[in-house]
C-alpha cells in the first residue's frame, strides 16, 4: 500500500460513497498502510469478509476509534481476525472500541488480540464454543478477575480451545490461570515469561489499573524460578490432556546467560505423551543427563522437535550414549538442540552397540558440547554420519577440541551437501 498514490483511494471513496462495499465477494482483509490511506479501510470492509488483519501504526491518532469501531458495522461475521500493536506503543483510545468488536463477534475461531481487553470481553469470549485459537495480550490476573466478575467462573472458560499463546509475569497467577480454563482439548501452547524490568512497557499495567485497580494496588512482577517452573509444569501435566502436542516456553527479554535448572523441573511434562514439538531453548538451561534424555525418549516416542539449552553448562552430562539412544527411540526426531559430551570410550561404547541410524534428523545444533582431547576425530566423523546420515544444517560452539569438531563434520560422507558452522569462543585453541 505504500506505493498506492492516496489520490486512489479518495477517488474510490468519491466514486463509490453509496455503496457499502466496493469490493462485495472480498473475504480475507490484511491492512498494514500508511496515515494517508488508513481512514479508508471501511471501504474495503463488507459483509462477506472472515478474515482480518490489522497492525496499528507508531502514530497517535491513526487509526481513530470510528475506524476500528467501523468493522462492527460492516463486518459482524468475522472468523479470524488478528489486531495488533507494535511493541511499547499504548493506544489507550483504542481500547473500548476494539473490545467492542470483539464482543459482537459470535462466530471468531481464531484471535490474536495485542490490546488489553474490557473484562466484559473476556467473558464474551469466554463462553464462545467457536473460539479455537487465541492470542491474548492481557495480564492472567486480568483475565481471571474478569471471568470471575460475577463472583462466579463461567463453566468451563474457553472450552474448545486448541491453540494458546499467553504471557506470564509470575509463577502463580500464571499457574492460577492455567488451571482456571479450558486445556483438555489444547494441541499447541506456547507461553512468554516476562522479566519483572519490562512489566510497564507494553500496557499491562495500564490495563490492571483501570480494569482491576484492587489487583494493581499491591502486584508485583517477579521473575520465574525453578519452584515456579516445577508448578507451571506439575499444572500442565494435571490440565491438559495427551492431546498436547507441541509446548513452547520462552523468557523476555531472552537472557544471555541463563541459570541452569535440574532435570526433576522438567520431569512433570514426561505424563504428557503426546508431545511432538517441545521448545525451552530461550528459557533457561536445563542440566540433562542421560537417565533424563532416555526418559524424554520413552515418553515422547513420536517427537520431532526438541530445543533444549543446557548451552552454559559447565560439563554437559548427556554423553553419546544418551545422544545415540535419544535418536533411536525417537526415530521421527527432525530437528534437535542439546548438548554432549565426547569421550575416547564413549565413541567405543556407542559403535559396539551398533547404533540404528536415524534417517528423520536434518538439523542438529550441539551448542557448547565438550569432545575430549583424545578423541578420534576420524571416528566422530564416521559414527556421526552413521548416527545421521540424512543431516543437513549442524551447529557447534565447543569449549575444546576445536578442531576434532571442525573435521569430524567437514569429512561426513555426502557432505558436499552439509550446511556446517563451527563456531568457537574467543581465546580458545
Amino acid at each position: 500500500m505504500a506505493f498506492v498514490d492516496p489520490q486512489i483511494f479518495q477517488a474510490l471513496a468519491l466514486r463509490y460513497r453509496e455503496v457499502s462495499s466496493f469490493l462485495p465477494s472480498l473475504f480475507d482483509l490484511s491492512w498494514d498502510a500508511d496515515k494517508l490511506v488508513y481512514p479508508y479501510i471501511s471501504l474495503f470492509l463488507g459483509p462477506r469478509i472472515t478474515k482480518l488483519s490489522l497492525c496499528i501504526p507508531r502514530l497517535s491518532n491513526i487509526p481513530s476509534p470510528d475506524v476500528i469501531a467501523s468493522i462492527k458495522e460492516r463486518s459482524p461475521f468475522i472468523r479470524h481476525m488478528w489486531i495488533n500493536q507494535p511493541y511499547q506503543v499504548y493506544r489507550h483510545d483504542l481500547i473500548a472500541p476494539v473490545s467492542d468488536v470483539l464482543e459482537q463477534l459470535s462466530v471468531i475461531e481464531n484471535l490474536t488480540c495485542g490490546f488489553p481487553l474490557r473484562p466484559g470481553t473476556i467473558r464474551h469470549l469466554s463462553r464462545l464454543s467457536t473460539l479455537k485459537y487465541m492470542h491474548l495480550f492481557d495480564h492472567p490476573l486480568a483475565i481471571m478477575r474478569s471471568l470471575d466478575i460475577d463472583h462466579g467462573i463461567s463453566t468451563s472458560p474457553f472450552p474448545h480451545l486448541t491453540n494458546l499463546i499467553i504471557k506470564g509475569w509470575d509463577g502463580p497467577s500464571l499457574v492460577q490461570l492455567l488451571k482456571t480454563i479450558t486445556l483438555t482439548c489444547l494441541r499447541t501452547l506456547e507461553m512468554t515469561l516476562n522479566e519483572p524490568s519490562v512489566f510497564g512497557e507494553d500496557g499491562n499495567h495500564f490495563s490492571l489499573s483501570e480494569h482491576h485497580p484492587s489487583v494493581f494496588k499491591g502486584y508485583q512482577p517477579s521473575t520465574i524460578n525453578d519452584l515456579d517452573l516445577t508448578r507451571i509444569f506439575e499444572t500442565l501435566r494435571d490440565c491438559c490432556s495427551h492431546m498436547l502436542i507441541s509446548l513452547s516456553i520462552r523468557l523476555k527479554p531472552k537472557p544471555r546467560h541463563p541459570p541452569n535448572s535440574p532435570p526433576m523441573v522438567i520431569r512433570p511434562l514426561l505424563w504428557l505423551t503426546g508431545i511432538t514439538h517441545l521448545d525451552v531453548h530461550d528459557l533457561r538451561g536445563f542440566d540433562l543427563d542421560d537417565a533424563a534424555v532416555q526418559d524424554m525418549a520413552s515418553a515422547w516416542p513420536s517427537l520431532q522437535r526438541l530445543f533444549t539449552n543446557n548451552r552454559h553448562v559447565l560439563q554437559p552430562k548427556v554423553t553419546l550414549l544418551g545422544f545415540s539412544d535419544l535418536l533411536q527411540k525417537c526415530c521421527q526426531l527432525d530437528e534437535l538442540f542439546i548438548s554432549i559430551y565426547v569421550s575416547a570410550s564413549g565413541i567405543t561404547d556407542v559403535t559396539a552397540g551398533e547404533p540404528v541410524p536415524n534417517t528423520s534428523i536434518r538439523t542438529l545444533d550441539l551448542g557448547y558440547s565438550v569432545a575430549e582431547e583424545d578423541v578420534d576425530r576420524r571416528e566422530l566423523a564416521k559414527l556421526v554420519s552413521d548416527i545421521c546420515p540424512k543431516l543437513h544444517d549442524f551447529h557447534v560452539a565447543p569449549k575444546t577440541n576445536r578442531k576434532a569438531w571442525d573435521f569430524a563434520f567437514m569429512n561426513i560422507p555426502g557432505g558436499e551437501t552439509l550446511s556446517v558452522l563451527v563456531m568457537c569462543r574467543p581465546g580458545l585453541a
